[in-house]
């Protein structure tokens, strides 16, 4: 789903990790809030649009979503280069990628699961 496979992928294995993709998102995020972590630095925007925390993201919102994961996987690599490692989240979300998680962002909303 990440990666330039999608032409070689069957429907449903992109389906599968697009949707695995989301709920690693959704997880990070709740995890970051339950430990009370804030990601303020460098160049990275941080306001209270777009904080961490697990609270419902409106229908259709992923962008708000996408706002608090991206500093949050920023901070990540960055601490995770500092020790010598290799980043934590080695991911670019394109375009072609968003639809596909919001699609999914939708589907779950629509399932009734407060996302």
């Amino acid at each position: 789903m990440l990666c330039q496979r999608d032409a070689t992928m069957h429907p449903w294995e992109d389906w599968a990790e697009t949707f695995a993709h989301y709920l690693h998102i959704r997880d990070a995020l709740q995890t970051a809030a339950a430990h009370g972590l804030r990601v303020d630095g460098p160049a990275i925007a941080t306001a209270d649009e777009a904080p961490l925390h697990a609270t419902p993201v409106e229908d259709g919102d992923l962008l708000r979503l996408l706002d608090a994961w991206l500093p949050l996987t920023y901070a990540l690599n960055a601490m995770s280069r500092s020790m010598g490692a290799d980043d934590l989240y080695p991911f670019v979300i394109a375009p072609e990628v968003m639809r596909k998680l919001e699609l999914v962002h939708r589907l779950v909303r629509a399932a009734g699961v407060h996302a």
